[in-house]
């Protein structure tokens, strides 16, 4: 009757280690997938980012251009008034 309880404690033993081994290689794949997928967000994230950041450059650089020839078509006009002016006067 004892070489029955050994032989069946033995079977659960090899049964849970079996089941241990099973749920450690899951346990890997699934850390493998997740490490995947985390590292193609952030680089989504990364490649977004940097669109996003070019696109603001892009557009600052634009508004800026923009403007400095805006302030220096005022300021040509301005100095046109001026001689203008200073011709009439003299």
């Amino acid at each position: 009757m004892g070489t029955d309880k050994n032989s069946k404690s033995e079977s659960l033993r090899g049964q849970a280690e079996k089941n241990f081994s099973e749920i450690g290689a899951n346990a890997g794949e699934i850390v493998d997938k997740v490490t995947k997928v985390s590292d193609e967000i952030v680089h989504g994230v990364a490649s977004t980012t940097s669109d996003i950041v070019r696109g603001v450059g892009n557009t600052t650089s634009d508004v800026i251009e923009k403007s400095l020839s805006k302030t220096g078509s005022i300021l040509h006009k301005v100095a046109n008034r001026l001689d203008h002016h200073s011709k009439n006067d003299g």
